[in-house]
């Protein structure tokens, strides 16, 4: 099954299976709460019309890194896991959303070619903003202009979102396990010259004083 959180402060959960995967039974489910703390006093003005606007999506695990911390058991390429993913992908196509979100579970550019093909099936019916969460080890020049051809071609903004957990060689390097910092920094700036940049850094034991 795949998990898809209805309202983050609640944690309330819709699951279901990948094959009978609906996005409209999700869409229908009621995304209010009667919660009225300081965090949600005006959650019924944000979720109008019961209306999800933003998808989280994580299902791909295939990795080129191997980091310590990683939660991911395996990140071998498995064709099951790739079809999936992509089955899912489409399901989610036409329903007006602003934001896609390919989160970091694994690396998604290593379906660099599948995930051309279906960035260019879309248009601004389906999403708004396409978010990518990556360790910006596998984009290069060739990559980030057609990924920036297809962004003006189907009005769509893409967003990056790089993995970075380290500010110096010696951390990130300890950090990022096959990483090779030179190369991601050089890529970070190599990004920022097509598409707008953020960088994530988790805290953990290896990079803690950074």
């Amino acid at each position: 099954t795949i998990t898809y959180c209805k309202c983050s402060f609640t944690k309330e959960k819709v699951i279901q299976g990948i094959d009978n995967f609906n996005f409209n039974t999700i869409k229908n489910e009621n995304l209010l709460t009667e919660r009225k703390d300081q965090y949600l006093y005006d959650c019924e003005d944000k979720c109008p019309n019961n209306g999800i606007k933003l998808i989280d999506f994580n299902s791909f695990t295939g990795c080129n890194f191997n980091c310590y911390h990683c939660f991911t058991k395996t990140h071998k390429i498995n064709s099951k896991n790739i079809k999936d993913t992509f089955k899912v992908l489409e399901k989610l196509k036409n329903n007006n959303l602003e934001t896609l979100c390919l989160d970091g579970s694994g690396e998604i550019f290593l379906l660099f070619d599948k995930l051309l093909n279906f960035l260019a099936s879309l248009s601004i019916r389906d999403f708004k903003q396409i978010v990518f969460i990556t360790n910006a080890s596998l984009l290069n020049k060739n990559r980030l202009e057609k990924l920036c051809i297809l962004s003006k071609k189907t009005g769509i903004n893409y967003l990056f979102n790089l993995s970075i957990d380290g500010i110096t060689k010696e951390t990130y390097e300890a950090t990022r396990i096959s990483g090779n910092f030179e190369k991601t920094i050089e890529n970070l700036l190599l990004t920022q010259q097509y598409f707008p940049v953020l960088v994530t850094f988790t805290l953990k034991p290896t990079n803690i004083k950074d």
